[in-house]
């Protein structure tokens, strides 16, 4: 009886709180690295490549990429990431994977959204005037913000490891002292991002450069997933993992 009201009881409200407060400072923070890092390193090049756009181009300043290699590449890939998605929830066994397997597949339908919205701007948007509209507006939200949406995921597959491992005693010392991040943290960093994204905080002239801001947001959850892995040892599975 006494186990049933632990495993059912709420999260004390200041928990939640700093599990939110922490997830939004580092969504912040990261989103800050993204923007001004480039600016440290080489200020000149950088002034005139991140020039800020907020959703409005102009003709003096924007570039974008309207090459069949930019947007076929990208209708590739999204078919691959249908195939692998596909794949691991055909794989998955229900009460035992399932969990992971269906943030897997998620995971890799983010990617597959970025790129397949991506390739549809590529190909169609191909004067300043047309990227200037609504719709280029939300393709463009979906291609980059799929980034910190997948992030989401990402930490969930990792916490969602540590969740299924920790639970059966079977890893070494060093594994089972990695800290289960919540996944409300992951909800709420990713969601952040793409909120910033949607309203313009990492629009450019130049859009290939709000893909790599974004990009520098995939870092929390991908250091996670690393730390996990290079930890892991557990006697039913068995892979190589090499840090140079």
């Amino acid at each position: 009886e006494c186990c049933d009201r632990s495993a059912t009881a709420k999260i004390p409200f200041n928990v939640s709180f700093s599990v939110a407060c922490a997830a939004i400072s580092l969504a912040a923070g990261m989103l800050g690295i993204g923007l001004w890092a480039p600016f440290l390193s080489t200020p000149e090049a950088s002034s005139k490549t991140y020039e800020p756009a907020f959703w409005q181009y102009d003709h003096a300043t924007s570039h974008f990429d309207n090459s069949p290699w930019s947007y076929w590449t990208d209708y590739v890939i999204a078919v691959g990431m249908v195939a692998y998605s596909t794949s691991v929830l055909l794989l998955s066994q229900r009460g035992n994977t399932d969990r992971l397997c269906i943030r897997v597949a998620v995971l890799a339908s983010m990617c597959m959204m970025s790129v397949a919205a991506g390739g549809i701007c590529h190909q169609t948007y191909t004067t300043v005037e047309s990227r200037n509209s609504l719709s280029f507006r939300i393709l463009w939200s979906l291609c980059v913000g799929a980034i910190p949406l997948g992030n989401i995921w990402m930490g969930c597959c990792a916490s969602e490891i540590l969740r299924k491992l920790q639970s059966e005693r079977l890893c070494s010392s060093a594994f089972e002292k990695l800290p289960i991040i919540p996944e409300s943290f992951w909800y709420i960093y990713g969601l952040c991002g793409f909120s910033f994204t949607a309203l313009g905080g990492i629009s450019h002239q130049r859009p290939a450069c709000d893909l790599f801001v974004a990009a520098v947001t995939q870092a929390p959850p991908s250091y996670y997933m690393m730390a996990v892995l290079i930890f892991l040892d557990h006697p039913k599975i068995s892979y190589n993992v090499r840090i140079w």
